[in-house]
């Protein structure tokens, strides 16, 4: 992207663009400073890949840069105050820097979240060897002596961390003094700061008041995405009698990951009703139930020497008509009265 010259117009002066930064780390460097500061207040959670969204916006601003008419117009409505140009200008240096936070947020996670024990030894000797040099400079101190006598070496990772923080700050407040010393070894303040937050780090501990990448990718892309959601509402005001037009040069930035199928969709055309789709011919032809599942019993056969009535076979169930009555038997007849013999 390349600054553009401003308008003939005396009133456009002010609303030209910057030139773009080399790279993402120098760009990065320029707002770093301004980003710390916004990394622990309120931030919007990112749910898209920021590369890819860096990418893409980043091409959208490009293009706008190289379209002079188009340019030109937000431009004018700078003048009449519909529109801050700073705006596209942000967006311009942001954009590079965001790429390169979610680079730095990929490397982050990506270290081991175990500490190897040969760190932990080395951590350990480091502990040592600065509290013994500290007592030996130290040891009658009038504030400096108590943080020397009361550390213990307990096989606690958190006391360590603890511990070499301590140390640190102490190497950092008398640094003239321990450089004297033969033992004084001049990377151990940086490195027990290094191993501190490493420790911390690997038990899910806060590293204190250092910023993770994680917390400036959240910062960084806050504010790229409130810039972003104001040039695409106002060029898509601009063209909103071309409306495919408006879309294509000020595309919404969705999560591409969560809206895979219907991307894909868009890109195969119609996505079909999923309603209205007939089955498949190799699926099953559903069968409607019967009226009574129960399964059919043969009628049993009657008595050879029964008297009573042949048995009615039970009725069966259907829909909308009446249950016919099974016939009245008739009851049986009396047997006949016995009589005596006349004698």
């Amino acid at each position: 992207m390349t600054a553009l010259a401003h308008d003939a117009d005396p009133q456009l002066k002010g609303f030209t663009l910057h030139p773009p930064p080399e790279d993402g780390a120098t760009a990065w460097h320029d707002v770093q400073q301004a980003v710390d500061a916004l990394a622990r207040g309120e931030t919007t959670h990112v749910n898209l890949d920021l590369q890819d969204f860096a990418d893409r916006a980043h091409t959208v601003v490009s293009d706008l840069a190289h379209n002079p008419e188009l340019l030109g117009r937000f431009r004018r409505l700078s003048v009449a105050g519909f529109f801050e140009f700073a705006v596209i200008d942000r967006l311009a240096q942001h954009l590079p820097a965001l790429w390169y936070v979610g680079h730095m947020q990929q490397e982050e996670d990506a270290r081991p979240k175990r500490l190897s024990p040969k760190m932990l030894a080395d951590a350990e000797q480091r502990r040592r060897r600065m509290h013994r040099l500290g007592v030996y400079h130290l040891e009658h101190h009038e504030t400096e002596a108590s943080l020397l006598t009361g550390m213990t070496f307990v096989n606690d990772q958190s006391k360590l961390a603890n511990d070499l923080v301590t140390l640190a700050d102490l190497y950092a407040r008398n640094r003239a003094l321990f450089a004297r010393d033969p033992h004084f070894v001049a990377a151990d303040e940086a490195d027990a700061l290094a191993d501190s937050r490493a420790i911390r780090r690997a038990r899910g501990e806060s590293a204190g008041t250092e910023v993770t990448w994680a917390e400036r990718a959240a910062a960084l892309y806050t504010i790229v995405q409130r810039d972003y959601k104001e040039l695409r509402a106002t060029g898509t005001w601009m063209l909103r009698d071309k409306p495919d037009d408006a879309r294509a040069r000020f595309p919404p930035m969705i999560e591409r990951a969560a809206r895979r199928g219907k991307a894909e969709a868009d890109d195969e055309g119609a996505e079909p009703d999923a309603g209205n789709t007939a089955p498949a011919n190799d699926a099953p032809t559903p069968v409607a139930p019967t009226n009574d599942t129960r399964a059919a019993e043969p009628m049993p056969a009657a008595p050879a020497e029964a008297k009573s009535p042949a048995p009615v076979a039970p009725a069966t169930k259907t829909t909308g008509a009446k249950k016919p009555r099974a016939a009245k038997a008739k009851p049986a007849a009396k047997p006949a009265r016995r009589t005596s013999p006349k004698r």
